[in-house]
């Protein structure tokens, strides 16, 4: 299904959940089974919020918000504070998820997909990576 946003899509996030099955090593201890979930969005930059002073942003970080375009909503692993690999405009960096508030409108998540903000950290300098 696609949404409105969908012709914009500039982002791809690539974040690391837990398997839905558990895995256990040769001596019996569950190992870490971290698997991609890649999501397509439409990112765009926004004014910073009132930051706080234990906020933990670096003032070079870019704020943005969008929506998922592809699935329509994040994994429910997915926490605030979480990284994810991010690609945005051909661009490479880190992006930092924060929680968006959420619609009192249960359907627009499935019609418009889930909001989505958070921080854009820069992975590479001029000349190579950082």
């Amino acid at each position: 299904m696609s949404t409105p946003f969908s012709s914009f899509q500039n982002a791809t996030l690539t974040f690391k959940v837990q398997g839905s099955e558990p895995v256990y090593g040769d001596y019996g201890h569950l190992v870490s089974d971290l698997q991609s979930f890649v999501v397509k969005a439409y990112l765009r930059q926004s004014a910073r919020p009132q930051p706080s002073l234990f906020d933990g942003a670096n003032q070079e970080d870019i704020f943005v918000e969008g929506r998922c375009i592809s699935p329509l909503t994040l994994h429910p692993d997915i926490q605030p504070e979480v990284f994810a690999d991010a690609v945005v405009n051909g661009a490479s960096y880190k992006f930092r998820y924060q929680p968006a508030v959420a619609s009192p409108f249960f359907a627009e998540n499935q019609i418009l997909g889930q909001k989505i903000e958070g921080y854009l950290i820069r992975t590479t300098t001029m000349g190579g990576d950082a």
